[in-house]
């Protein structure tokens, strides 16, 4: 049987060499490693937990911007399409005033275009224009003829006022 450490190490100390020993048992040595293996894991555990905790709170985060984004994107969006849908009811408005003019200016068109088809034509333009200048020629004649008679008439009206005297 081996004399206790203390002793041991008195022994020694008397000696001219100091050594010192350390003895373990194996199970106590398994128990510690068990023991760091065991604190080494939860370590690494608890660094992972700790990283997994930190990417969650970063993903929370830009999950919530996100959708921060979203709620504001589709607010815009939601206006915009208020604003498309009356922008087309005032088109649809303004065309369909043009459809009403157009659809006037095309009747009034229509019935023009009857007239003038009842109109004369270039010929029988012609032929009137032709009888108007014939006609001026003629009252030209009379107006000749009347101014003739007319002297005359005068002349016999002078004749008689005189007596028939010269």
């Amino acid at each position: 049987m081996r004399p206790p450490p203390q002793c041991v190490d008195r022994l020694e100390r008397a000696g001219t060499e100091q050594t010192m020993t350390i003895q373990i048992e194996l199970w106590a040595l398994i128990t510690f490693l068990a023991g760091l293996l065991v604190a080494f894991f939860g370590g690494v555990a608890g660094i992972g937990k700790f990283i997994l905790a930190q990417m969650d709170k970063r993903l929370e985060e830009r999950f919530s911007s996100q959708q921060a984004k979203f709620t504001e994107i589709g607010a815009q969006l939601s206006a915009q399409d208020r604003a498309r849908t009356a922008s087309q009811e005032r088109w649809s408005t303004q065309f369909s005033g043009i459809d009403n003019q157009l659809r006037d200016h095309r009747d009034r068109i229509a019935r023009l275009e009857t007239a003038v088809k009842a109109g004369p034509t270039h010929s029988d333009l012609a032929g009137l224009h032709e009888r108007i200048t014939g006609l001026g020629k003629s009252v030209s004649t009379l107006t000749g003829e009347f101014q003739g008679a007319n002297r005359t008439l005068q002349l016999i009206h002078s004749f008689l006022l005189q007596g028939g005297k010269q």
